[in-house]
C-alpha cells in the first residue's frame, strides 16, 4: 500500500498565504528544456482534438470544434451548439484534447491553465490516462478543478483500476489563490516510487510507495497525456461532488503542456548528456536521421558466360538463370536516430547502436524504438541482432507499428537471444513508425542486447 509521507497542504486565507511569485519559470515545476514542449499554437503534431463520448457520469460529447487555437491559448469549450444532433444525443458538448501516443512514464508533467467557474461542471483537468475505466489496465494520475469551487484543487491516482469504487486516492488542496482568475502550474513528479503534486512550483501533496506489500500502489504503465472540461450528469452523486449544472457555457484556458523524462531532467541538473531518451516523437523532438546505404550486388555476366550456364541448365533440366539483376538499398538505423521509451518497468539503454533492455519482475515488461514513419523503398524485413538472456519461460515477441497503433504490421513471437533474426514485413507495407519488444510473462526477468537493427 502507498504511504502518504507528507500531509495534504491547506494553505490559510490571503492575508497569509504565500506572495505569488511573477515569473512564469520560477513558478514552474520544469524550470530546464523538457523533453516535449506544447506551445498550444496551433501545431498539432502528436496531439489530437478527441471525437466521442463516455458514459455516465459525463453529460456531454467531445468535439474538434469545441477546441480553438489563438494568441498562444488553447480553449477548450462548453456549450450545446448543434446539440443533441451532432452531440451524440448528448445536450451538451465539450472539448478533449489529448496526445496521440502513450509512451509517456516516468517523468516530469505539468501544464498551465486557467479554469472557468461553472457549477456542476468539471471546469479543468491535467491527467495522465490508460486502460479502460476500472478495469486492471487502468493507470491514471490527475488534477481537477470543479467549478463549483475554483479556490481547490482535485488530486488523485488510480492503479490497475483500484481507487475507482470509493475514491480512496482522492485528494483536495484548499489553494491560495482563485484558479479562475489567472494561470497558474500544475505538475507532478512521477518515479516509480513516489508521486508528487506541485502547484506553481510547489509541492502539495506527496505519496509513495510502500515495498512491504504485495499491490504496486503508485501508477506504472505508460499513459496519454489528456485535458478536458465536462459537466456532471445532475445524479446525486454528481450534484454531491460538482454541484447542479444548469447548462452554463465557459472554457478552459491552455497556455503549454510540457513533460520532461527523469534522464533530461538528471541531464539538465548534472550538465551531461541523457543516456536514455524516453520520449514520443512530437513537434519538439528532432527527427531521425536515416543512414542510406546502396548495395551493390556482382556485375552483369557477360554473354559467354551466359551462354555456358544455360547449357549446363538445359542439360540439368533447371530453369535458366536470370540474365538481370536488381540492386537493392539497406536501411539501417543510424546511431543518434530514434527516441526510445521502456514500459511496464522495462528498462532500457542505447550503448553504441546497442539497445540494453533489463526487466527483473514486471508483468510484460518491454520497450518501444520510434522511427518517424520510415518511408520503405523495396525492403521487405526487419533484420537484427539478438543476445543476452530470458530468464524463465518469457516469450519474447517483436512488433512493427505504422500509424495505428492497435494493429501490429507485422509480429514475431518466440524469440531466441541466440543470433540474427528476420522479421518479414509483407508486400504491401511501406511506413513503419514504430518498432517495438515485449516480454510476455507475468514476471519477466532478462538481460537483453538488440544491435544491427535495419530494414532490407
Amino acid at each position: 500500500m502507498a504511504e502518504t509521507s507528507l500531509d495534504p497542504i491547506s494553505y490559510p486565507a490571503a492575508a497569509t498565504a504565500p506572495t505569488p511569485k511573477t515569473s512564469k519559470k520560477k513558478q514552474a515545476l520544469i524550470t530546464w528544456q523538457p523533453t516535449i514542449n506544447n506551445e498550444l499554437n496551433g501545431d498539432e503534431r502528436g496531439w489530437e482534438r478527441r471525437t466521442g463520448s463516455n458514459p455516465a457520469p459525463f453529460a456531454a460529447a467531445f468535439r474538434p470544434e469545441n477546441i480553438t487555437f489563438s494568441d498562444g491559448i488553447m480553449r477548450l469549450l462548453l456549450n450545446n451548439n448543434g446539440c443533441p444532433v451532432r452531440c451524440d444525443g448528448r445536450q451538451y458538448v465539450a472539448g478533449e484534447y489529448r496526445s496521440t501516443e502513450e509512451p509517456y512514464g516516468y517523468g516530469y508533467y505539468e501544464a498551465r491553465l486557467k479554469a472557468p467557474k461553472i457549477t456542476g461542471a468539471m471546469s479543468a483537468s491535467f491527467f495522465t490516462y490508460t486502460g479502460e475505466y476500472g478495469k486492471k489496465n487502468h493507470h491514471e494520475i490527475d488534477f481537477e478543478i470543479f467549478g463549483r469551487d475554483t479556490k481547490v484543487v482535485w488530486l488523485n491516482y488510480f492503479v490497475e483500476g483500484r481507487g475507482t469504487e470509493n475514491q480512496q486516492h482522492q485528494q483536495s488542496i484548499n489553494l491560495w489563490f482563485d484558479a479562475s482568475e489567472d494561470f497558474h502550474n500544475y505538475g507532478f513528479k512521477w518515479t516509480e516510487t513516489e508521486l508528487a503534486w506541485y502547484v506553481d512550483g510547489r509541492m502539495v501533496q506527496r505519496v509513495t510507495e510502500d515495498p512491504n506489500t504485495p499491490e504496486r500502489e503508485i501508477p506504472f504503465a505508460p499513459s496519454k497525456i489528456m485535458v478536458n472540461l465536462w459537466p456532471g450528469n445532475n445524479s446525486p452523486k454528481m450534484i454531491g461532488s460538482l454541484g447542479q449544472y444548469v447548462g452554463q457555457s465557459g472554457a478552459a484556458e491552455y497556455d503549454w503542456i510540457r513533460y520532461s523524462t527523469l534522464a533530461d531532467a538528471a541531464a539538465a541538473t548534472s550538465g551531461q548528456p541523457a543516456s536514455t531518451i524516453v520520449a514520443p516523437l512530437s513537434a519538439t523532438v528532432a527527427p531521425p536521421a536515416v543512414e542510406m546505404v546502396e548495395v551493390e550486388l556482382p556485375p552483369p555476366l557477360s554473354e559467354g558466360e551466359l551462354a555456358a550456364l544455360r547449357i549446363a541448365a538445359a542439360a540439368l533440366g533447371t530453369p535458366e538463370p536470370a540474365t538481370t539483376i536488381t540492386t537493392h538499398k539497406l536501411v539501417t538505423l543510424g546511431l543518434a536516430s530514434t527516441n526510445f521509451y521502456g514500459f511496464n518497468r522495462g528498462t532500457v539503454k542505447k550503448n553504441n547502436g546497442t539497445y540494453v533492455f533489463s526487466a527483473a519482475g514486471g508483468q510484460n515488461p518491454g520497450f518501444g524504438i520510434f522511427v518517424n514513419n520510415l518511408v520503405l523503398q523495396g525492403q521487405k524485413k526487419l533484420t537484427f541482432k539478438l543476445a543476452g538472456e530470458i530468464k524463465g519461460k518469457g516469450n519474447l515477441v517483436v512488433q512493427l507499428y505504422g500509424n495505428d497503433q492497435f494493429k501490429p504490421l507485422a509480429i514475431r513471437e518466440n524469440l531466441v537471444p541466440d543470433g540474427e533474426i528476420s522479421v518479414n514485413l509483407g508486400a504491401n507495407v511501406e511506413r513503419v513508425k514504430k518498432i517495438q519488444f515485449i516480454l510476455r510473462d507475468n514476471n519477466g526477468n532478462c538481460e537483453l542486447r538488440i544491435s544491427d537493427l535495419r530494414f532490407e
